[in-house]
Formats: structure tokens, C-alpha cells, sequence
């Protein structure tokens, strides 16, 4: 079975197998993204109008359509589904996302009501998990925000990115000529 892999850190790509896939269009990976981050079914229309705002629903559809068909190929014909009004993708496929990771590593990071600040040390290692799949700059959409508050997360979220930050300028910093080790 392929081993597929969406990042979406830094320039999104797909890889099936250690090799990146080309897509044809950028809307392609848009919606691979979308129905991955989503993780539900989602209506041909709503996808359409997402998508190709621009356009009729006739020919957003059939743009849809279009794209579809060369992402299932992309994907080696595993994990995307469709029937004649909806989309979504095989939750048994091996379909790998650093986002969808990098969400169940802040949900196992969220300490628990009852936990004692001692106790404290069990949301260390997912952190430092997270911190590392979020190697590259990424610019939040509107989505992943809206996503990320309404499953109380965001404030984590920004408490990661202010680690992945201070990593990187920690590391630049001591790998910088003439600086001293700051440890």
C-alpha cells in the first residue's frame, strides 16, 4: 500500500512513497488539504463555491470534477472517495498529514484540569514533537484559526509556535560566527 504524506508547513506538497507528486493545478492540493483538515464529507457544491468562487455552480462543479480525477491519481487511487454529491477521504487510508500530526500532538500536550504543575512534565515530550514538525514559517489561514479556537487549541498553538521560534533563533543564533554557545 502507498505511503502518502501532505505537509502543509511551509510550501504545501504530497509525496506517495518518498517521491513528491506533482499536481496540475494548485486547487488540487487546496482540496486535499481542506478535506484532510476538515476530516469530514463535504458537499460537490460547497466544495465548488469554495474553490471557484468565481464561476457558476455548473461550471464550478464541473471544475471540481476536473480536479478530482487527477488527485485521486496523484493519491495512487487510495483514500479519496466520491459519490455523485459528496467528497471525502478513506479514513482507513494511509494518508499522513504534519497538521493533522501536529493537532494530536497539541491535544496529548493539553494538561489536564486535576494535573498537579509536577505532573506537568507528561506535555513536554508532544510539545517538543510539535515544535519539530513545525519547521517552516507558516502563515495560519482563516480555517486552521477558526479551527484551531473552536477546539480550544489556539492559545497552545501560539504557545508552540513561540517555542519553534525561539528554537530557531536559538540555533542560528549559536551557530553564528564569533557567538558564544548561550548554553
Amino acid at each position: 500500500m502507498a505511503d502518502i504524506k501532505l505537509y502543509l508547513f511551509g510550501a504545501p506538497r504530497l509525496e506517495r512513497n518518498g517521491v513528491t507528486v506533482e499536481l496540475d493545478t494548485r486547487k488540487a492540493i487546496a482540496l486535499l488539504a481542506y478535506l484532510t483538515l476538515t476530516g469530514q464529507p463535504r458537499r460537490r457544491d460547497t466544495l465548488a463555491a469554495l474553490l471557484w468562487p468565481e464561476q457558476d455552480q455548473a461550471s464550478a462543479r464541473g471544475a471540481l470534477r476536473r480536479t478530482l480525477s487527477p488527485l485521486n491519481k496523484a493519491l495512487g487511487g487510495v483514500g479519496l472517495l466520491a459519490d455523485r454529491e459528496t467528497v471525502w477521504l478513506d479514513n482507513s487510508a494511509p494518508l499522513w498529514s504534519d497538521i493533522a500530526a501536529f493537532q494530536r500532538l497539541l491535544r496529548a500536550a493539553r494538561p489536564r484540569a486535576a494535573q498537579s504543575p509536577d505532573q506537568c512534565d507528561s506535555i513536554v515530550e508532544p510539545l517538543a514533537a510539535a515544535v519539530a514538525l513545525a519547521h517552516d514559517d507558516f502563515i495560519l489561514s482563516r480555517f486552521l484559526c477558526f479551527r484551531l479556537r473552536q477546539h480550544g487549541t489556539l492559545s497552545l498553538l501560539c504557545v508552540v509556535f513561540a517555542l519553534a521560534r525561539a528554537k530557531k533563533r536559538h540555533t542560528r543564533d549559536w551557530k553564528s560566527p564569533g557567538s558564544e554557545s548561550p548554553i
